[in-house]
């Protein structure tokens, strides 16, 4: 697979459906992602406005991009976002470079909405 288009690196831009949780009257709480990948580097995104806008998810505090290696491995990304609807984005967009992703998993909650 060419990961080139004359020197000029091809955008590998994989984009999730929008997950959505489904309890009315109640916040829901996105907060993790698991995920297993092998290949080059990553940078990883997340979505409450149906892919309006982006928000990296940081590898640490202070590290953006996830580097992988040839070795298919266990990453985790960590945010707090409350909202109805996330959707995710891993991309690669460096020449010479590619990512596999093999499976992901989100986690999060729901929390009862405090009365006043």
């Amino acid at each position: 697979m060419s990961l080139n288009d004359i020197s000029t690196a091809i955008d590998q831009d994989f984009v999730t459906k929008d997950f959505h949780f489904n309890q009315l009257e109640n916040y829901k709480r996105w907060t993790q992602i698991e995920f297993l990948a092998s290949g080059n580097n990553l940078d990883l995104f997340y979505s409450i406005d149906f892919g309006l806008t982006w928000i990296q998810i940081n590898k640490n505090a202070s590290t953006t991009t996830f580097a992988l290696t040839s070795t298919l491995t266990r990453f985790d990304g960590y945010f707090d976002v409350k909202s109805d609807y996330i959707r995710f984005r891993f991309r690669n967009n460096t020449a010479g470079e590619s990512y596999r992703l093999r499976q992901f998993t989100i986690e999060g909650n729901i929390v009862e909405e405090l009365s006043t």
